[in-house]
This record gives structure tokens, sequence and C-alpha cells, in this order.
């Protein structure tokens, strides 16, 4: 998924949850489940400070983001003491004490620049982070891709909205791809010649089925992914210890192959 994106949708869904809560917070206080002071704590600059400052937090703007989080408490400690009635708070506590408010954004900045809580380090080491992730999936997609162009090249067939029998007789079958969208195939590898080690099968079903009849003699080993739908091995015998192995790649969806 693309980065900007998944950023933008995470944005939006905080802006969401905001609203969300500020809507149930006033209609708790209107139907007098809250306290109706409460909503003067709501509407204040102090509290404009410190939603401001959750937003850049949530946008990893550590810095700002905790320093107006701190100022808009701190200016808000006088305005609950009052609404509730806390004498120990004087009216004049930001005139006060807005000393030690320095003291703390100093000690944040500090302690920020020591463990190297730096934004433009954080979005280098997420840069790398991503462009590590996208080099290992760019290499799995090419390697996916070269394989089935390496096994296209020795057998493959493409069934798309309509059905086909196909027959591999007396031939050194060497693995190959199978495609069917809206559609089904019969593929007949019984009279086929399999050479010892491993042969892969890539088969890619789309709403469709697939039925594949193979060799007493062959051992099976499926590594498809199947979404909403089954694979299913009929054959009497899967002949776990032969040295002729075909593995079964690629995927199934809304699809059912059969092994007969």
């Amino acid at each position: 998924m693309d980065k900007n994106y998944s950023h933008r949708t995470s944005f939006g869904i905080w802006r969401g949850v905001f609203l969300i809560l500020v809507g149930a917070i006033f209609a708790l206080i209107n139907l007098k489940m809250l306290p109706c002071n409460f909503k003067n704590i709501l509407v204040s600059w102090q509290m404009l400070l410190i939603v401001v400052g959750v937003v850049f937090l949530v946008r990893r703007r550590f810095v700002g983001g905790f320093c107006l989080f701190l100022i808009g408490n701190f200016a808000m400690v006088p305005r609950i003491a009052k609404i509730y009635g806390y004498d120990c708070i004087p009216d004049d506590f930001v005139a006060k004490f807005w000393p030690l408010l320095l003291v703390a954004i100093g000690i944040f900045l500090v302690i920020a620049h020591l463990l190297k809580f730096d934004r433009c380090k954080i979005r280098n080491r997420q840069f790398h982070r991503w462009r590590y992730h996208h080099r290992v999936n760019l290499y799995e997609e090419t390697s996916a891709k070269a394989k089935e162009e390496e096994l296209s090249d020795k057998f493959l067939k493409m069934n798309v909205f309509s059905y086909g029998k196909y027959y591999v007789i007396d031939t050194v079958f060497t693995g190959g791809v199978v495609k069917a969208v809206f559609g089904g195939m019969e593929l007949d590898l019984r009279r086929a010649i399999f050479a010892e080690g491993e042969t892969v099968l890539l088969i890619e079903a789309v709403f469709s089925g697939i039925t594949i009849l193979l060799p007493d003699d062959l051992c099976v080993d499926s590594k498809m992914s199947i979404v909403a739908g089954g694979l299913d091995d009929d054959r009497r015998i899967n002949n776990q210890s032969s040295s002729k192995k075909i593995i079964l790649e690629g995927s199934a969806v809304f699809s059912g192959i059969e092994l007969i």
C-alpha cells in the first residue's frame, strides 16, 4: 500500500474519532449525565492547545506536540480548580508558576536531544525501513514473474470463459502454467513422463474448476493459496516415498482444484 495513502487514511480515522468523542461528550452534558461546568473546560483556549498538541503527536511532530499539550494542561489547572472548587490552587497559578513550565519544557528538549528524538531522523529511519521492504517485495515479485515466464515457456494452457481438455502423452513433463478464469479445464498427465526430482505446476484459477489427472507413482505437494475455494485429492494412492514429486503453486479464488 502507498505510504502517503496510508498516512492520510490514518489521520482521517483520528479526525473521525475526535468528532465522535466531542459529540458524545456534549450529548452527555446536554442530557445532564455530565456536569454542565464540564462545558467550560471543553470550550476554552487551553483545550484548543491540548487538541492541537494531540494532533501534532498523532502526526509524529513530537516536540511541538508535547510542548503545546503541556502548555495547554498547565493553563487548564486554574480553570479546573475554579470550576470544582479546589481552594489549594491559587487564581494566579499561571503567573506564579510559569517558570516551572519553562523548566519542564527545557527538560523535555534535553531528553529529546539525548534520545535523538528528532522528526527528521525518525523519518529517515522510516524511509530506510520502507526502502528495504520495497526492495524485498520487488525482488520477490520479480522472482515470481521470472519463474512464471520460465514455466510458461515449457507448458502453458489458458481458458477464459471456456472449457478445455488437454493431454500430455509419452512426453517429458518439466512443469508449466495453467490458468482458468470463469471457465474449466481438465489436464491429463497420467501418461506423461516425469523426471526424478521436483516438477512445478503453477495454477491460477478464478471462479473456475480445474481437474488434474496424475499417475499413481507421483508424490504431490501443494503450496497453493486457496481463497473461498478448495483442493481435493481424490487419488487412491499418494506415494510420499516416490522420488518423483510435483509441486502445485499459485492460487485459487472462488475455485475448485481436483486431483484424480
